[in-house]
């Protein structure tokens, strides 16, 4: 019983690390602005950027 406890929690610590992994990469290698996803494309680009200021999206990780 112990070692099926073990097992389990090893394979969950796995998988909770791979899913963030997959998660992060996922949002650094997808393009985009968010800005401009969420105003538009017709958007001016100052809104552009007060919002991608707003959002924290400017600033590194």
């Amino acid at each position: 019983m112990l070692v099926f406890l073990v097992r389990r929690l090893a394979l969950s610590l796995v998988t909770l690390f791979l899913l963030s992994v997959m998660v992060f990469l996922g949002g650094q290698v997808l393009p985009g602005n968010v800005g401009r996803a969420i105003l538009g494309p017709f958007a001016d680009q100052r809104a552009v950027d007060a919002l991608n200021h707003s959002l924290g999206v400017d600033r590194p990780l």
